[in-house]
């Protein structure tokens, strides 16, 4: 089973995650490579598996299931709570049906992509940064089918680290209750 590269976030998370769910490594061969080395060898029928911390639709997945079809392993809703209640930044995700050869929609687990910034960036920068990107997201939709997952109402979802000034500027401009773990440090 590919579980990324070496060192990566993927490869990191897929040892925990699976450690949490009962399967650990020793009980079978990781494979520490890229995604796209274990898309090439998933179609080639040299790799059986492969855990990955992707976008949805994911292109290395896409390209498997042009040249085989893949099973989708899901995460049951007792799995999802485990793993939420030890890593905050987990969410439970569905894959929509067709989006790899799936004849139904496909329940596993998301984590947040987040940006990170110097706490000495202006308040202005990350609040227009911040505007920019939930206001502009059909076009980043546009540019990338991932996109369209963008959504204002889940922006805080996952999010385990404190928020900068200007990000909580916007949200509050929204209405988005802000937990207090992730409120800005003083």
């Amino acid at each position: 089973m590919a579980v990324g590269p070496t060192g990566s976030g993927s490869a990191v998370l897929a040892k925990d995650i699976f450690a949490d769910l009962g399967l650990q490594f020793s009980e079978f061969k990781p494979e520490y490579i890229g995604f796209g080395d274990a898309s090439n060898r998933m179609k080639d029928g040299h790799l059986d598996a492969n855990f990955g911390v992707l976008a949805v639709p994911a292109s290395a997945i896409t390209d498997i299931v042009t040249a085989r079809k893949v099973n989708i392993i899901e995460f049951s809703n007792d799995d999802v709570k485990k793993l939420q209640a030890k890593y905050a930044f987990i969410s439970p995700f569905t894959i929509p049906a067709h989006t790899y050869g799936n004849d139904k929609a496909a329940q596993t687990i998301s984590m947040q992509c987040a940006l990170y910034c110097k706490d000495d960036v202006s308040e202005d920068v990350i609040y227009n940064l911040t505007k920019a990107f939930y206001e502009n997201n059909k076009e980043i939709a546009a540019a990338h089918a991932a996109g369209k997952y963008i959504d204002l109402a889940k922006a805080l979802d996952g999010i385990s680290t404190p928020l900068h000034s200007g990000a909580v500027k916007y949200y509050k401009e929204k209405n988005i209750k802000i937990p207090d773990n992730i409120m800005p440090v003083k």
